[in-house]
């Protein structure tokens, strides 16, 4: 039968795919036998009754079931041949469970062998309402997702977007704006900015807003953390959780310290800004105007300078060449302290 033709089977195991079978198995018929898609669509069998009645008006054009002109008996069993018809597609087009709601209407009440309207309509009476409820439970869960006050955003979304997907599978998608509504309605107190900017910008898009989120998340743990990376925002705790060495350390380039960026520092007095001089520290030796603070090379300290250090007795460091080599002698008097060389001058240097 070429109506079959392009049909695919229906088993009954899915019932959110029927609405979609149904369709598409329509138009086929459609097009190949306008008189079977007729008594599918609910068209009545011709009666007595009914060709009396003033206010009946026929579902089709005249002709495209019944004969024109035809009598009640030709125009009876035209519809009669139409209907057995459509059962011997369904029969042929459905299995396992769906062949047993079609094999129950094998007979009509006359006695006439197949009644595929009654089939049909057993089918959309299973498997449509099983649609329709599993549709409406499906938005009823998309509408009431929310978020809860610590949840990771991405499995919000992603939780919302599984619902989403499966209303698609039904044929009942959910379009990019309503989705957005249904995320941006969900979000708890503190992403109130969120929601602000969602209905002040057009453009603030999902994509956006998940990525908002995602850093305003990020920046709360990173704030309830406790370590190196604990306060220092969105930025920092990204980067901790990307990378691996743990060579990179931040330093402070205000108190010296690691563990957080200049902006960060909690240091008082040390924080400067343009047009400001940073303050003399062991990496800054020539900083300020010119009284910068003490260093002692000798004792790695800045409670005193190397001046002072030598005044106190300190050996100052040794020096090299490539011809001489100087020894450099303690001074504990006050005598001038004398250099001695290991080459051929016999005489001292003094200085």
């Amino acid at each position: 039968m070429n109506a079959v033709r392009g049909i695919t089977s229906y088993a009954g195991e899915k019932p959110e795919d029927f609405a979609d079978w149904h369709r598409k198995a329509g138009f086929i018929i459609s097009m190949q036998r306008p008189d079977i898609f007729a008594v599918m669509e609910g068209q009545s069998r011709p009666t007595e009754e009914a060709d009396q009645a003033e206010d009946t008006a026929p579902l089709l054009t005249p002709g495209l079931l019944y004969t024109a002109g035809g009598t009640l008996l030709q125009r009876q069993a035209e519809f009669d041949r139409a209907n057995q018809d459509l059962y011997a597609i369904l029969y042929l087009v459905t299995d396992k469970a769906a062949a047993l709601l079609v094999a129950i209407h094998a007979y009509d009440e006359r006695g006439t062998r197949g009644d595929g309207q009654k089939a049909i309509k057993e089918l959309e009476a299973k498997y449509l309402r099983v649609t329709n409820e599993t549709i409406r439970a499906l938005q009823a869960a998309l509408a009431a997702t929310t978020m809860e006050p610590d949840q990771d955003p991405d499995h919000y979304i992603m939780q919302a977007t599984r619902l989403r997907s499966r209303l698609a599978a039904v044929k009942e998608p959910v379009t990019d704006r309503h989705f957005t509504d249904i995320i941006v309605q969900g979000l708890p107190e503190s992403y109130r900015d969120i929601k602000l900017t969602t209905y002040k910008d057009p453009d603030f898009d999902l994509s956006k807003i998940q990525t908002t989120m995602r850093h305003l998340y990020l920046d709360g743990l990173s704030r309830r953390m406790t370590g190196k990376i604990a306060g220092r925002g969105t930025i920092m705790t990204a980067v901790a959780a990307s990378s691996s060495d743990s060579s990179s350390v931040v330093i402070c380039h205000n108190c010296g310290k690691d563990g957080h960026y200049k902006s960060g520092c909690s240091v008082p007095g040390k924080l400067y800004g343009k047009g400001k001089k940073p303050a003399a520290g062991p990496n800054n030796k020539k900083a300020g105007d010119g009284a910068g603070q003490k260093w002692c090379s000798v004792h790695k300290t800045t409670t005193h300078s190397d001046t002072e250090c030598y005044a106190q007795g300190a050996a100052r460091p040794q020096t090299t060449s490539s011809t001489h080599t100087a020894a450099v002698v303690r001074v504990d008097t006050d005598e001038r302290p004398t250099v001695k060389f290991d080459d051929d001058f016999d005489k001292g240097f003094q200085f």
